[in-house]
């Protein structure tokens, strides 16, 4: 089996939920511990909640200073291991749970790309970040403090073609509408009650859900309320989520929303509450430095690859990085049906991942 292949295979095995990164870390920390080099872990685990710091490792090098980021955690869930199963050319799970593609082949493409760039002469300088809780809670890339010393960045994450560069990712604002009414006996005075339950549904019917004209999506995902079925229901709880490509329209979305909510309150003699998430609101990513879309395009022809820059719908630790001032793009890894128990890869997509960041790590880019 060729090394991406096995260096993949061996990572997708390990169990690592949000969270629970700590043992993929070891993994990722010993392979390049072999190669010479000296990772080391920061203490973001102590804020965010994971088992693991982010695992960092930094190579001296003339020329640029570049930033490669890839995720460690999945979406499993416990300690189900994941069985890989190459077909040909194809990596994909038993069926039983997911691949992990998402976001083990690109830690396993920069894995492989580290080994061949510590070992050339003339590189740039390069910093490395296994990071954690990507894709559930607190991201751990929010608590890096690498900024001075970095010139471009790339995060590898994302579906799209493999090695191809991401310039724009959507941004997403969760918040929650608490309606309060009045409890009553449903069968004795229900005259005297203000059935928060009714007020929610009029509220969820009058409720732009779903594509805007302008790309804008909105979405209620959770409904939760009611004591027992003899009882007005005093109160519920609707929680949803806005995402945009511009940070205005999103916060507009949510103004919209709250008309609406005071109008229908008002007419039913509830009242509302509407509070916004501010750990998980993520402004969009758009990147504008055209310094980086040119040393991205001479890293392709570098590589062999087609130069291709695309939008996702997705949100992706770019949008983290850039609020804090780092100018990034993102890199695809490829695969097929993400988070699925279908999700697969192709193992010449992660190579080719891996060309295109080698060439990125390469002077002559």
């Amino acid at each position: 089996m060729e090394e991406i292949a096995k260096v993949f295979c061996d990572l997708v095995s390990i169990p690592s939920p949000s969270g629970s990164e700590l043992n993929t870390a070891r993994y990722i920390k010993k392979y390049l511990e072999k190669m010479g080099l000296e990772p080391y872990f920061d203490n973001t685990g102590k804020y965010n909640q994971s088992n693991s710091g982010n695992l960092i490792v930094k190579i001296k090098g003339s020329g640029k200073r570049l930033l490669f980021v890839a995720h460690m955690d999945t979406v499993e869930d416990g300690d189900v291991g994941v069985k890989p199963i190459v077909d040909g050319e194809t990596v994909r799970s038993d069926g039983n749970t997911i691949l992990g593609a998402d976001n083990k082949a690109g830690v396993a493409a920069l894995l492989c790309a580290l080994k061949l760039a510590s070992k050339k002469k003339e590189r740039n300088g390069i910093i490395a970040v296994f990071s954690t809780r990507e894709e559930k809670g607190v991201m751990g890339v929010g608590y890096l403090k690498l900024r001075r010393e970095v010139d471009f960045g790339f995060i590898i994450d994302g579906s799209g073609i493999p090695g191809g560069f991401v310039d724009k990712t959507i941004g997403y604002l969760l918040f929650s509408i608490d309606i309060y009414g009045k409890a009553a006996h449903a069968a004795v005075d229900p005259e005297k009650g203000i059935n928060a339950v009714k007020t929610a549904g009029e509220i969820l019917s009058k409720l732009k859900i779903g594509r805007d004209r302008y790309g804008n999506t909105m979405n209620i995902g959770t409904i939760s309320g009611g004591q027992r079925v003899n009882v007005v229901p005093d109160h519920v709880v609707m929680n949803g989520e806005i995402r945009s490509y511009v940070e205005k329209q999103m916060h507009g979305k949510l103004a919209e929303t709250e008309k609406i909510v005071k109008r229908i309150c008002k007419k039913h003699k509830a009242k509302y509450r509407i509070r916004i998430d501010r750990k998980e609101l993520m402004a969009p990513f758009v990147s504008k430095n055209k310094k980086i879309i040119n040393y991205a395009r001479k890293a392709s022809e570098k590589a062999g690859t087609e130069f291709s820059v695309s939008t996702i719908s997705g949100t992706t630790e770019a949008n983290v990085l850039a609020a804090k001032g780092y100018d990034l793009l993102g890199i695809s890894r490829g695969g097929e049906l993400p988070h699925s128990k279908e999700e697969s890869i192709k193992i010449k997509d992660m190579k080719t991942l891996s060309k295109v960041l080698l060439a990125l790590m390469d002077t002559g880019s």
